[in-house]
């Protein structure tokens, strides 16, 4: 069953060898790209993406991906936004129904559908941290990822080769295809649950697999941009062309977009339709700047739905009426940027310096909307010291002073000596650096020159990685060595410095970008550090990557690492008490060979003495800052010791915390520490009865330990009272503890006894616990049942008791748990019943829902008539 909510359009508070050859060829002419946006000199908010023809609706997103929207009566209706709606939407051959998924605030994910008719958003199931986008058989049956367990509306799951975001069932619903965590493309078969290798047997990694209205192709891209299909006929893939955003026409048709880039600019997108049969490509559109893109076809009028950039437009083309505008931007789309999403505790990463393309360079740098690559490579240089802080001021977006901007576009001597003096030019502007070198020669290798570009900078000699995956990801940022990656974020391709991962599976990647972060509003943006993008084929709402065309890679001979030593320059008294200021002074030095990430220094009390009660407490902390090799920092801390401390023994102590990720040259220096007395309260540690406690005996044993280790406890002060009346005249007591010894019976009935015990410094401890008193023995062989009985079965049991009860007329019963010692633990009947045979269950639980631990205990059933008592015995 689908769980349905009543849709509110206008608010959404938590949604609010030869191959590799001819690749490198075709990125010296074009940089082929999914992100369906057009750069010039910054990144515009609010235009269409991916329009769908659906139940004579035209669907769509924005740039952001951050709602859903359609054309209606000449004008744009939002229907409704959330975090990452429009990243992958999908049409129901059956009702008015798309499917899509939301993320929110905290993370989690949920599948969902839209009714159209209905306005309509319908859970298919709870909100969970991995789910994935829906899709539909030719029925109509609806199918998600959650996990790693495929579920499909009609009841049917089986399990996927590993979490995917994009799980594809076949028409005939039969098949999914998904991809593992290594992106190689699987089918499973739903029925066995048997899995069959659809992607090549390389290195690439691949995602956005596609069924063809027949069910018998597969179509699915590389995360580089190469377009394959594969044949369930012939069980083999075979490589099309490269191209982005490919849809089927029919099943022997494919439809896509190629952008083309000069000088690190979009400069013109075009339509293409591919046989997949013949091979043979058609170009749809051949115009040369207007930047169609998205293409889709509308099976119900056999026609293209497209967009266009240039203009903002919807529009279609067909062979009986050739191109028609379907509407036209007046203004851009509002586009809704939604807080971070909280972030995960698994996150991997370290920081690295952050230079900015646009605001960090000298002010008379022209270039900066295009020196994305070498912005990304003086980050990477700058983290492992091959160059050092050359100052320049820097007027946008305010005047500061910028480090390491001059070695993007100002001629310098590498650490090996080479002269960074190639010139580089776009639309007019020029620079020398990192720009000059890797844009040198009209922008024919960028790539290539950047790898060159890094040894010639001090770092290893490594070649250009063309099929990139999550697992390199993961090992070199394990390793603790940032790189550089080749993107579609933007139309232009865009690089940035690769330095973390945030989940375990790294479908989500942690970066500097050094044009800003693209999930907040503007971009450019000086915002750039930790910017957080999915990989292509995921939605955990971020903006996506889209493709990953390369790595190139900066590695130091040696792994850098970190080395913190902390010094404790006070000395501390042995001697404290709780609650007291106290004065402590620290130095905080880098000793290692690379940037320390921001961190805390904390202080911290563990339990070090005799009464054993596992205190381990932060009383203070502070930030530390981004630390580089060989800086030091001083802090003087006033300090306020936790005021409810026990007099004890407790181990003081000083603490950063080690980097247990990447690892530090050293880790016995991270820390202080030194054994302290503390003057506080005596602890009470033992009373009788115990708490809670059901006896039966009229002259109970009632006393309180208690224990002073530090100071003396004042005889004076010590005091007993049950139900609030003082009983001293009944007691004796010292040092160590306070007895009830008179033997005046006390009555059945609910007791609170309070006990208050001081020491000398003035620290007062007061402690007060209950019991109950009746007036006749728990003992489970006893009967007197008057007119009923009590029995139970199984017995032993687990993980259900069932008790049964017969009554010869109606009565007001309670029916009671106690364990061995005559401690109440649950209450499980308590009111008027008729006669009759009534079966009660236990389910092994205490009163607070805890599952109670294996042994005997006692069943009391009670009525005016009499009571009962039985014995059960529990086993987990």
């Amino acid at each position: 069953m689908y769980q349905r909510w009543k849709l509110n359009l206008n608010a959404f508070p938590e949604w609010k060898s030869n191959r590799m050859n001819m690749k490198r060829f075709i990125y010296s002419v074009l940089l082929l790209i999914g992100c369906s946006v057009y750069l010039q000199s910054a990144e515009v908010d609010g235009l269409i993406l991916r329009p769908r023809a659906y139940r004579g609706h035209i669907i769509f997103t924005d740039n952001r991906t951050s709602a859903l929207y359609t054309v209606e009566d000449g004008g744009i209706q939002k229907l409704a936004e959330g975090r990452g709606i429009g990243y992958h939407i999908t049409q129901s051959p059956v009702g008015n129904v798309i499917g899509t998924k939301i993320i929110l605030d905290n993370g989690l994910q949920v599948p969902v559908l839209y009714d159209l008719k209905k306005n309509e958003i319908i859970h298919l199931q709870a909100p969970v941290s991995q789910a994935g986008q829906v899709s539909f058989t030719r029925d109509g049956v609806a199918a998600w990822s959650s996990g790693r367990r495929l579920n499909l509306s009609d009841g049917r799951s089986c399990d996927l080769p590993a979490y995917a975001n994009l799980t594809p069932v076949s028409p005939d619903g039969k098949w999914v295809v998904s991809n593992d965590d290594s992106d190689q493309l699987w089918l499973t078969d739903i029925g066995s649950g048997k899995h069959i290798r659809v992607s090549p047997a390389l290195e690439e990694a691949f995602y956005n697999p596609q069924w063809s209205p027949d069910g018998k192709s597969v179509l699915f891209s590389s995360v580089g941009g190469t377009l394959w299909v594969y044949s369930l006929e012939r069980g083999t893939a075979h490589p099309l062309t490269e191209g982005q955003s490919a849809v089927w026409k029919d099943s022997s048709t494919i439809l896509f977009h190629r952008i083309e880039v000069q000088e690190g600019k979009a400069v013109n997108a075009d339509l293409y339709a591919c046989d997949i049969q013949k091979g043979t490509i058609e170009n749809l559109t051949k115009t040369p700047d207007r930047f169609e893109m998205d293409p889709f076809w509308d099976e119900t009028k056999q026609r293209i739905i497209f967009h266009t950039q240039k203009d903002g437009s919807i529009a279609a083309l067909s062979n009986t009426k050739g191109e028609s505008i379907l509407h036209t931007l007046d203004t851009p789309l509002s586009v809704t940027y939604y807080p971070p999403v909280r972030s995960s505790k698994g996150a991997v990463y370290y920081e690295i310096p952050y230079v900015n393309q646009v605001y960090d360079p000298p002010d008379w740098f022209g270039a900066g909307s295009a020196a994305c690559g070498g912005t990304s490579a003086v980050m990477c240089l700058a983290y492992y010291g091959t160059i050092t802080p050359w100052p320049t001021t820097a007027s946008r977006p305010y005047p500061h002073e910028s480090p390491y901007g001059r070695y993007i576009c100002d001629k310098y001597y590498t650490i090996l000596g080479y002269y960074m003096d190639r010139i580089g030019y776009s639309r007019g502007n020029y620079g020398w650096g990192a720009f000059g070198y890797i844009t040198q020669n009209n922008w024919s290798d960028t790539k290539g020159y950047m790898a060159e570009y890094a040894w010639k900078n001090g770092m290893a000699n490594k070649p250009v990685d063309w099929t990139p995956t999550r697992a390199e990801v993961i090992q070199q940022v394990d390793e603790r060595m940032p790189f550089v990656l080749l993107n579609s974020l933007t139309s232009s391709g865009h690089y940035i410095t690769t330095i973390g991962y945030e989940n375990s599976s790294a479908t989500t990647l942690i970066f500097n970008d050094p044009y800003g972060n693209k999930n907040t509003p503007g971009y450019p943006s000086y915002d750039g550090v930790l910017a957080r993008y999915d990989w292509p084929g995921y939605n955990n709402g971020y903006q996506n990557l889209n493709e990953t065309h390369c790595f190139i890679y900066f590695q130091s001979d040696i792994p850098q690492k970190t080395d913190i030593a902390l010094e404790n320059l006070s000395n501390i008294c042995d001697t404290l008490i709780t609650g007291s200021m106290i004065l402590n002074e620290i130095l905080i030095s880098n000793k290692g060979d690379t940037l320390f990430k921001p961190t805390k220094v904390k202080y911290k009390l563990y339990d070090y003495g005799v009464n054993n009660l596992n205190i381990d407490t932060v009383f203070y902390t502070e930030i530390i800052k981004s630390m580089f090799p060989n800086s030091k920092m001083h802090f003087k801390h006033y300090l306020q010791l936790p005021d409810s401390l026990v007099s004890d023994t407790y181990l003081f102590t000083v603490e950063v915390p080690v980097d247990s990720v990447f690892g530090e040259i050293r880790l016995t220096n991270n820390v202080y520490q030194k054994k302290v007395k503390v003057i506080g309260y005596p602890h009470v540690y033992a009373t009788a009865p115990e708490m809670d406690a059901t006896i039966n005996s009229t002259t109970p044993v009632l006393f309180a330990k208690f224990r002073e280790t530090i100071d003396k406890v004042n005889t004076d002060s010590v005091f007993l009272s049950l139900n609030g009346v003082n009983i001293n005249a009944d007691c004796s007591w010292n040092t160590r503890e306070i007895r009830r010894i008179a033997e005046t019976p006390l009555e059945p009935g609910d007791y609170t006894a309070e006990v208050r015990v001081r020491n000398l410094a003035g620290f007062e401890s007061v402690y007060t616990w209950t019991f109950t008193l009746t007036s006749t023995a728990l003992d489970p062989e006893e009967s007197h049942p008057g007119a009923f009985t009590l029995r139970a079965y199984p017995n032993p049991f687990n993980p259900q008791g069932l008790l049964q009860v017969s009554l010869t007329e109606s009565a007001n019963i309670r029916l009671d748990l106690f364990d061995i010692r005559g401690r109440h633990v649950k209450t499980l009947e308590d009111g008027l019943h008729t006669a009759g045979i009534h079966e009660i269950h236990w389910d092994g639980t205490d009163m607070q829902g805890h599952t109670v631990t294996s042994g005997v205990y006692i069943a009391r059933l009670t009525s005016p008539q009499g009571y009962n008592t039985i014995r059960l015995v529990f086993l987990k």
